[in-house]
């Protein structure tokens, strides 16, 4: 919907009321059902017009919906449809495993996206296994994944005729050393990324304990003069100290985490999780979250968190610790955008590109914390941007690949 497509829905086992209430559960799409975006069509006006199912058919049908769309002034197709009709077994139903073949064919300037819903429980292997090898893509245990078993429609064909094309053993072949070529330098990269860890030993552990602990001896007898100073002069003076190695042992931590980018193995993480444990530990603001964060996990480790968290306690315009930031979440074609919004003075046009570099320091933001979000996450394979209005809100986008993120099953 957001780039502009056509979007259609062949009904079958769920009903539009159905499909209509699931959706509106994460997004308001009644003016788009109201302007036509959004059509829902029976499987007797498409898959079994006239009691049959015939390949050709259904294949010139897709492609007057997409020539349709475009002549409609829609940028291309978007379309799925339920294939439990094929379990009862209709007349032209061998069909269907050429037509899911061919629709690989279907081109066009865009080429339309089409989602073909299996039920799993429903098929037998044997149909589920040609259903797979017919799809560039498929969506397994709500994970959207590259099909190193799509086999193209010629070669997929010729097979269910009972002849192995030469193709199909040249590209095996193919996949075979790609696989291995892919799988060595891994485990190169791997190899040298341990190796640049290493470099850093100079910065272990124990030295950022030595370094803390003279920064925290500073402190202490700071807190000491300024108890028994009178002069308000000296006494100010005294608060900058203390304020700053409060600074120093923030920006240790931060070492400390950005030491450990990359040492664990990333998980499935509830995002209601994380920002829940967020929220018991951050004290410079409100986090306003909804109901539709609920079920969404993000592919990452531990540190994610500590991104999250760092990007909170440096968001410039946060003056009080009573303040509200709202997170949200949309999507943008693959992509999943984690939106972390507080109104207020926003970061200025000329400083939102420079913003999460080292030692960029601008209002609450040290110069430091952000830069560090900003490595951590594209360790994970993620990006961020500044996107608010300068003088009316601050807008930092965490941009999340496919990849790493999904829904959770019920």
């Amino acid at each position: 919907m957001d780039r502009g497509d056509r979007c259609v829905y062949i009904l079958d086992d769920t009903s539009e009321e159905e499909v209509l209430e699931a959706i509106m559960r994460s997004r308001d799409i009644q003016n788009q059902v109201d302007q036509g975006q959004i059509a829902f069509l029976e499987k007797g006006k498409t898959y079994l017009r006239d009691n049959c199912f015939d390949a050709d058919r259904m294949l010139t049908f897709v492609r007057d919906c997409c020539d349709k769309a475009l002549a409609d002034g829609y940028s291309g197709l978007t379309a799925t449809g339920e294939m439990s009709w094929h379990r009862a077994n209709p007349a032209g139903s061998e069909q269907l495993m050429t037509y899911e073949a061919r629709l690989n064919d279907i081109c066009g300037r865009p080429s339309p996206t089409l989602l073909c819903q299996y039920e799993e429980s429903a098929f037998d292997h044997s149909l589920l296994l040609d259903a797979v090898r017919t799809h560039p893509r498929v969506i397994l245990s709500g994970e959207l994944c590259m099909n190193p078993y799509y086999t193209p429609p010629d070669e997929f064909l010729s097979m269910r005729e009972g002849v192995i094309p030469r193709g199909t053993y040249e590209r095996t072949c193919r996949d075979i050393l790609k696989r291995s070529r892919l799988s060595m330098i891994h485990r190169m990269e791997m190899r040298d990324f341990r190796r640049a860890r290493m470099s850093l030993s100079a910065l272990d552990d124990s030295g950022l304990y030595d370094i803390r602990s003279l920064i925290e001896v500073v402190s202490f007898y700071a807190d000491l003069a300024r108890e028994s100073c009178s002069d308000p002069a000296t006494r100010s003076h005294l608060d900058v100290i203390v304020r700053r190695c409060n600074d120093a042992e923030k920006r240790m931590d931060s070492l400390k985490a950005f030491q450990s980018i990359g040492r664990s193995e990333p998980e499935w993480l509830g995002l209601d999780g994380i920002i829940g444990a967020i929220s018991t530990e951050v004290d410079c603001c409100d986090i306003s979250t909804g109901d539709h964060i609920d079920g969404v996990h993000v592919l990452a480790d531990h540190l994610f968190a500590e991104a999250l968290q760092v990007m909170l306690e440096n968001m410039p315009d946060l003056r009080d610790r009573s303040e509200e930031v709202q997170l949200e979440i949309y999507r943008v074609e693959d992509e999943l955008v984690l939106v972390l919004e507080h109104v207020g003075e926003g970061v200025p046009d000329s400083m939102k590109d420079s913003l999460f570099r080292f030692e960029q320091r601008y209002g609450r933001s040290d110069g430091f914390g952000l830069f560090l979000a900003a490595e951590i996450l594209s360790s994970l394979g993620m990006k961020i941007r500044e996107d608010g209005i300068s003088g009316k809100s601050t807008r930092f986008e965490i941009w999340i690949p496919r990849e790493r993120h999904r829904l959770a099953l019920a």
